[in-house]
């Protein structure tokens, strides 16, 4: 596939089914879905393009979604949370960017909490743009190891791989 899909979930079915209508509504490239599965049973209705990795008993945020990243096949991968849905023209707009932009290595989708403020943002850290969901290219993730699991089991993982990314020089 052109695109993987990255998430990993735990006891939200009702977002994360919201997730895949989205996914299978709004992504035009041809995609896969890559799924570390922290449930006891897994909920995930089979498709060809969903892959279902068992994290059972869970391995934390960070290790689950390593899984996951590591089983993704497509030149570009995306993470999201498994309650984000995506909005027409995601997929595009991304890989787009990352191909006109080749010094880039890690881009930001904006992103906005329904539950919060209807403002659309990039997260910040001391200045450098993170991504809450990012995409990049496979390749690089394998180089710079994604999401370090020792170091930010559970939160910190995105902005430690945007820093990761900025040493490899991009």
């Amino acid at each position: 596939p052109t695109l993987s899909i990255v998430t990993g979930t735990k006891g939200r079915p009702e977002s994360f089914r919201r997730m895949i209508d989205s996914i299978r509504r709004n992504t035009t490239v041809d995609w896969e879905l890559v799924v570390a599965d922290a449930n006891e049973q897994s909920y995930i209705e089979s498709a060809p393009n969903i892959v279902v990795i068992p994290d059972w008993p869970p391995s934390g945020c960070s290790a689950g979604y390593n899984k996951a990243f590591r089983a993704a096949t497509g030149k570009w991968v995306v993470w999201l949370n498994d309650d984000a849905e995506v909005m027409p023209g995601w997929d595009r707009a991304g890989i787009d960017f990352m191909e006109a932009h080749p010094e880039i290595g890690l881009g930001a989708y904006y992103w906005y909490d329904v539950h919060g403020p209807k403002i659309f943002r990039v997260n910040l850290y001391f200045g450098m743009p993170y991504a809450n969901f990012g995409i990049l290219s496979r390749e690089l993730g394998n180089a710079v190891g994604w999401f370090d699991a020792e170091n930010a089991p559970m939160y910190g993982n995105d902005n430690s791989l945007a820093f990761r990314v900025y040493l490899a020089g991009l």
